[in-house]
């Protein structure tokens, strides 16, 4: 280019520039970023301690290899576990007080807290996302309540009875 102004996008004198090809990427939605926020908080915390065990490792990528996703996709994940966020970075993307309690629930469901450095974690991460003490107890009832085993049946299962007048539940 010659230097010359532009007016409207295209070079005085000149011919408009050729079309910028688009992103193979679709635009981030919001929805999207929300959960790629998410998958950031449980990314994090998973490395807390220094180690991305096979157990933690499963609860972020293995519902998402059963998905097939895309080798570029695996490419993002490698590249999101090199650089995992810092508590700071959760509470300046965490915009409302529901997306700073869901970034906390999500880094508690993706962890144990079976070490001193990702209980410090979680610690810090509230301090930094500004949740209050019962707001961090509602939350930890619910991951202790996600982590419980889900009985078979709650209720005892009718018995069903046959007679002359046909079957009947007893």
């Amino acid at each position: 280019m010659s230097g010359a102004p532009v007016a409207g996008g295209v070079p005085a004198g000149g011919a408009a520039p050729a079309p910028v090809a688009p992103s193979p990427l679709p635009a981030a939605t919001p929805a999207s970023e929300h959960a790629l926020l998410l998958v950031r908080a449980m990314i994090a915390a998973a490395l807390s301690d220094g180690l991305l065990d096979e157990t933690e490792r499963s609860v972020i990528v293995g519902r998402l290899g059963a998905a097939g996703i895309s080798n570029e996709e695996q490419r993002f994940l490698a590249d999101e576990m090199a650089r995992p966020w810092s508590p700071a970075q959760f509470a300046g993307a965490a915009k409302t007080p529901e997306q700073r309690a869901e970034v906390y629930l999500a880094s508690a469901l993706a962890i144990d807290a079976d070490t001193e450095a990702e209980r410090a974690y979680l610690k810090y991460l509230a301090a930094t996302l500004g949740l209050d003490d019962q707001l961090i107890a509602h939350l930890e009832g619910a991951v202790a309540q996600a982590r419980a085993p889900v009985p078979l049946t709650a209720q005892p299962v009718p018995q069903v009875t046959a007679d002359k007048g046909g079957a009947r539940l007893a």
